[in-house]
């Protein structure tokens, strides 16, 4: 009987978790399609409940604040972008080459991911910046769990660090991640500021790519970096062009 009861019990158990999941994923559901819903993306915790179809209660019991709803939505955009990523490594006829090559892999996925959805990227990133700890740290959370999991895309494209300078490589592995994440999340600020447009995004996130790996690889692939800064620089180059300098 007691054995059975154990059955019974851990049954209900994951029940449960199911449901607790799947109510989650409601929740998020729903804060996703308010903020592709109206004009200005922004959805108010009222407006959440109605959609998704909860009492007021409940989004606070799954994710203790609005913030904490942001920082799923966030989690859910890192989770697509290592399924693009995976997705893209795995139809190229050489696995997405070696780390060098990885690495703009990477950066065109999240780029593709945040261009999906455009206005709501720019209001995550956006709250990000703002309410970094807010958002990252919500629900008694790590707040450097963004940092962290941006830093971790970065680990999984470098990979073995192949391609890397042998002499670089030690310093790759302390550094390099770190630097992909921070010029990453710089080109994320701006184009959600505006200041790079849609077209843009993916130059800027390229030019910043290469400019990073160069210390970091033999001189015989250098040349094909400075190829692709120069590229680059050519798409940035007409919004620097008339940016503002007049007197």
């Amino acid at each position: 009987m007691a054995e059975g009861m154990v059955t019974a019990t851990s049954g209900r158990l994951r029940l449960m978790d199911r449901k607790r999941a799947f109510a989650r994923e409601e929740i998020l559901n729903a804060a996703e399609r308010l903020l592709r819903a109206g004009d200005v993306p922004d959805f108010s915790m009222r407006a959440l409940c109605e959609e998704a179809g909860v009492s007021f209660a409940t989004p606070f019991n799954y994710f203790g604040s609005k913030a904490g709803i942001l920082r799923g939505l966030a989690q859910r955009m890192f989770d697509a972008i290592i399924d693009r990523y995976s997705a893209d490594t795995a139809v190229a006829p050489t696995g997405g080459g070696d780390a060098i090559d990885r690495a703009f892999v990477m950066g065109e996925a999240g780029c593709a991911v945040w261009l999906e959805r455009p206005a709501m990227h720019r209001f995550l990133i956006g709250s990000m910046v703002a309410d970094g700890p807010a958002v990252a740290g919500s629900l008694n959370g790590d707040p450097e769990e963004m940092r962290t999991r941006s830093r971790a895309l970065w680990i999984l494209a470098l990979g073995a660090y192949d391609g890397i300078d042998p002499a670089m490589r030690p310093l790759a592995e302390a550094a390099l991640p770190e630097q992909l994440a921070i010029m990453f999340r710089g080109a994320a600020a701006l184009w959600a500021g505006g200041e790079i447009a849609d077209d843009q995004f993916a130059a800027a996130v390229e030019l910043s790519t290469a400019t990073s790996l160069t210390g970091y690889v033999p001189a015989d692939r250098r040349v094909a970096l400075s190829g692709r800064i120069a590229r680059a620089a050519t798409v940035l180059a007409p919004r620097i062009a008339t940016g503002s300098h007049s007197d």
